[in-house]
């Protein structure tokens, strides 16, 4: 019995030790995605590495997606050093949507183009609006895969306390 006891104490005081080695939840990394532009540019997400990048899923067909649009503008003029706003399109004609989101919005955030759904598919998202946060290190800090009031709130702090973490060092 002294011995059983002994092991106990001895794993309790153990344990807090063992518990202290990760610091927050564990991410997952980000899938290594690549795609094109809507002006034709190359962008994939190890490009990004050393900012937030808040990926928006959207289709223009899609209203909550379009009223997102400003919020997106606003997170990303409010912090344009740290963070990169991305959106996600699918399904759509590159001339029109380029258009539509420059002279009828006032949107010039980078647009991916993501015809065959691997981003969507890669993030296992099933509707638009979904947004996916990605940390400075490159793994994914957060999905959103179902864009309610409330998100952008929640998308707001969340930005705020990526940026505030500790930048990765040189490797």
């Amino acid at each position: 019995m002294r011995g059983s006891l002994a092991i106990i104490v001895v794993g309790l005081v153990l344990l807090p030790l063992g518990c202290a080695t990760t610091s927050g939840p564990v991410r997952p990394p980000a899938p290594p995605l690549a795609a094109q532009t809507l002006s034709g540019q190359p962008i994939a997400l190890a490009d990004l590495a050393g900012k937030v990048v808040v990926l928006d899923f959207f289709s223009r067909w899609c209203e909550p997606c379009i009223e997102a649009l400003p919020h997106q503008r606003t997170l990303q003029s409010r912090y344009a050093d740290d963070v990169v706003v991305l959106l996600v399109a699918q399904d759509e004609d590159n001339s029109e949507l380029a258009a539509f989101l420059r002279d009828e919005h006032g949107v010039e955030l980078p647009v991916a183009v993501d015809d065959e759904q691997k981003w969507f598919d890669a993030f296992q998202l099933r509707f638009v609006p979904s947004l996916v946060v990605i940390d400075r290190t490159g793994k994914v800090a957060r999905r959103f895969p179902d864009v309610t009031e409330g998100t952008h709130d929640e998308l707001e702090a969340l930005v705020g306390s990526l940026v505030e973490e500790p930048q990765p060092g040189p490797r």
